[in-house]
């Protein structure tokens, strides 16, 4: 037991008359209970290592608390736990050099990392154990801030909050790697990328950045209210990467902030979130793409043969300069995939999207308005190939110039219950049914304000078109089958030249 005060600390330094990194090895602590603080840890070539060795000295329940460590020695972490249990590490200022870590931990389970002060290019590391607390860190990263690896373990999961992490951000923000029974809990944590990395030049134009997320998370727990901010609208350089905001894989995505602010980097995927088998809602996720990349997304979500909920979800993107964005909501997978998506409200205040929604597996959507201020790619709502959607009570509004993108396209085989919608378009057409479509489209208000083509086009299909207000299309529907479909009935028709 050393504890020092505040207005009087312990020391442990050089003895040379000009001290240099690395002048002395470093300090040992074993058995239980030990206790540290309020101390300074200079000049030492080694961490400050708290060894259990698996035998009578094995280290646990030990406390460092308010150490100072500075100029240690370029092969330093700060400090270094192995083979314990119960260790308290809080209130600590820890700067350490080069690839090292300066909080490591392996096989310690039970441990407590609050309200340390870290400046490295690594921040915490905890391997191979549970029941981790890491709380209310502030940590500047070059590669990433808090790693936590808990492979083969068995326990309860940890417990990640409150967290504040800035800088470069190589590779990401937080990591809690897989073990699926565990459900860590990822919350209130701010995540901000505060500069353009540069690894190494591809010619003259590109900076090769690596893959980089704010979050990600494998472990069947929750990553809530957390802050996760990209900014390079001050840099210089034109990045080639992967760009993610939140990663995820078994998880419930509820109430973050995501915003990326993307000016200068070139990319092959962008994703504000990614996820498998996690439920998405009431997140506000806005992006200010300016570099093209060949795969954007806001929500990117496969359900891998489970039902999931994408609800309640604030999206919006930004003006920023002319490429293209791919997608709003991105649904992927086969028909034993079930999506819930609801109550989101998505703007599209700029740019050329190519497809604000696209549905695959068994899809119901609902309660969702969806207002699109520029042109359209594509469709703003595409139905794939054998998919079995029923959209309903949902407000699309489509503007922009292009008169060949439809609101909603419905591709081959697919099965759909449309109704009670209302499509609002500028120059653009309403609804295309393609080949070998089932189900119905009924009560529903298709307004065009500037003479689209067609409010319903029904290309090969006998589905059920019913009661529906199509207003201001040049015409209302078109039926273009080889024989006539007499499900078409009691719609109403206004303004238009060419009634069906």
């Amino acid at each position: 037991i050393a504890n020092g005060t505040a207005s009087s600390r312990i020391i442990f330094t050089s003895r040379e008359s000009v001290p240099a990194p690395g002048d002395w090895d470093r300090i040992y602590m074993y058995g239980t209970n030990n206790q540290l603080s309020y101390f300074d840890y200079l000049y030492a070539a080694n961490s400050l290592r708290v060894d259990g060795d698996g035998s009578s000295s094995a280290a646990t329940n030990t406390t460092i608390d308010n150490g100072y460590f500075a100029n240690l020695g370029s092969e330093a972490y700060g400090i270094y736990m192995y083979n314990g249990g119960g260790e308290t590490i809080s209130n600590n200022n820890i700067t350490v050099l080069g690839d090292n870590r300066v909080i490591y931990s392996n096989q310690t389970d039970n441990i407590s990392i609050t309200g340390n002060t870290i400046n490295a290019e690594y921040g915490i590391f905890v391997y191979n154990a549970t029941g981790i607390y890491i709380n209310s860190n502030s940590i500047e990263a070059e590669r990433w801030g808090i790693h936590y690896d808990q492979s083969g373990q068995n326990g309860r999961g940890g417990k990640i909050s409150n967290n504040t992490i800035t800088g470069m951000l190589k590779e990401y923000g937080i990591y809690s790697q897989p073990n699926y029974a565990h459900g860590d809990t990822i919350i209130n944590n701010s995540i901000h990328r505060t500069e353009t990395p540069e690894d190494c030049c591809w010619g003259t134009y590109f900076i090769r950045s690596e893959n980089h997320w704010g979050i990600r998370n494998d472990s069947l727990g929750v990553i809530k209210g957390n802050t996760i901010l990209y900014d390079d609208s001050t840099g210089t350089n034109q990045v080639w990467a992967q760009q993610r905001g939140i990663y995820s894989n078994g998880n419930k995505i509820d109430s973050n902030y995501v915003n990326i602010y993307n000016n200068h980097m070139n990319c092959d995927q962008f994703y504000s979130i990614r996820s498998y088998r996690s439920h998405i809602t009431r997140n506000t996720l806005i992006a200010t793409a300016n570099r093209h990349c060949s795969s954007q997304y806001f929500i990117h979500a496969n359900a891998q043969g489970d039902s999931i909920l994408i609800q309640g979800n604030a999206l919006t993107l930004n003006p920023g300069g002319n490429d293209n964005w791919e997608y709003g909501i991105y649904l992927d997978g086969g028909g034993d995939n079930i999506y819930n998506v609801s109550n989101n409200t998505i703007n599209i205040n700029t740019h050329v999207i190519a497809r604000v929604i696209q549905l695959k597996g068994k899809t119901y959507v609902y309660n969702n308005t969806i207002t699109s201020t520029n042109d359209q790619w594509g469709d703003m709502i595409r139905v794939d190939n054998d998919t079995e959607s029923t959209i309903y009570s949902n407000v699309f509004k489509m503007a922009g110039s292009r008169d060949d993108d439809r609101i909603l396209k419905v591709d081959q085989g697919a099965t759909v219950n449309i109704y009670k919608n209302t499509f609002i378009t500028q120059n653009q057409p309403g609804i295309y049914i393609s080949t070998g479509v089932t189900g119905s489209v009924h009560n529903n208000t298709m307004v065009s304000t500037n003479d689209g083509n067609y409010g319903l086009y029904v290309d090969g299909s006998s589905l059920n078109i019913k009661n529906n207000n199509i207003v201001g299309f040049e015409t209302s529907i078109i039926n273009n089958n080889s024989t006539m479909n007499f499900n078409i009935n009691n719609n109403n028709t206004w303004d238009t030249s060419a009634p069906y």
